[in-house]
């Protein structure tokens, strides 16, 4: 062979070496396993936290308390083990409307969802109509109309009160020592339905759009989650593990999720997937994937 052959045959052979290298990484990266555990029986039940504390039992999830060795609470919570007890106390709240809590059990990793509360605190303030009341109280559909219920405080020459509630609009009337009547400072209003009216006041934003998510597209082991949303934020589990960007690869509202090679050995399993805009979450999809 001639040196300007060779010359010719070892290019050749050069991009034939970098198209496979290209070929197997490509490969490798689509077809890469999840490191996962059947600890848990089928899909775990997303953890809907309470306001300020909640508390959790890894044996809803696990069979044996001991053998969690760890925790990761999403940010905003702090997480403490209850003393002689089987459970652990969550404290604070999260920042998104949806997020994961990540539990190690025999060191094998597994993720669960964590829903946001969605009560907010609102503090109710009252101008009495006169300086010499003994009592002050709030009856409206915030405590089923039961002035007892929630008694307000003098602070100042004002009457206030906390109160715990989800977004939306609340009709109440003042009760100033027995006698129920409109708030005089408040102007806005609802009918009551019997001829008369109660006062009303707004907890939280209004009239939010709720996102929607939707399934765009299956093509050969890549799956297509699309949105009519301006912004999303996307959490994507298979099984309970939460995908990470090896598998899921989000542009603009569109993701592609790579199916994991563990996937086509299991008879049966599950993506999840949840989203949200930073305000709400959307609603999600459960994708069956079968052998």
């Amino acid at each position: 062979m001639t040196a300007l052959k060779w010359k010719k045959f070892s290019f050749l052979i050069g991009i034939a070496f970098l198209v496979l290298c290209a070929c197997a990484k490509e490969k490798i990266a689509v077809q890469k396993s999840v490191v996962y555990g059947d600890e848990i029986t089928g899909i775990a039940t997303p953890v809907i936290l309470q306001y300020e504390k909640t508390v959790i039992y890894p044996t809803d999830y696990f069979p044996l308390f001991d053998s969690v060795e760890n925790i990761i609470a999403p940010k905003g919570i702090t997480i403490s083990k209850q003393k002689n007890t089987s459970s652990y106390l969550l404290s604070g709240a999260i920042e998104k409307p949806i997020d994961n809590i990540s539990y190690t059990y025999e060191k094998i990793k597994y993720d669960i969802p964590v829903r946001k509360n969605k009560k907010i605190n609102y503090q109710f303030t009252y101008k009495p109509s006169s300086d010499k009341l003994q009592k002050v109280q709030l009856a409206g559909n915030i405590n089923g109309w039961n002035p007892k219920a929630t008694n307000l405080e003098k602070v100042d020459g004002m009457w206030k009160v906390n109160l715990v509630l989800n977004p939306g609009i609340y009709s109440y009337q003042v009760v100033e020592n027995d006698k129920w009547m409109l708030d005089a400072n408040n102007p806005n209003k609802a009918d009551n339905g019997q001829g008369g009216f109660n006062s009303t006041f707004v907890v939280g934003e209004q009239g939010l759009e709720k996102p929607f998510i939707f399934t765009r597209k299956v093509e050969g082991n890549m799956v297509t989650i699309a949105t009519t949303a301006a912004t999303i934020n996307y959490l994507v589990y298979w099984q309970n593990n939460l995908l990470d960007s090896t598998f899921v690869n989000q542009t603009g509202n569109e993701i592609i999720i790579k199916i994991p090679t563990n996937a086509l050995t299991v008879e049966r399993s599950f993506f999840r997937i949840y989203a949200h805009d930073g305000k709400q979450e959307a609603n999600d999809i459960l994708i069956p994937l079968r052998n």
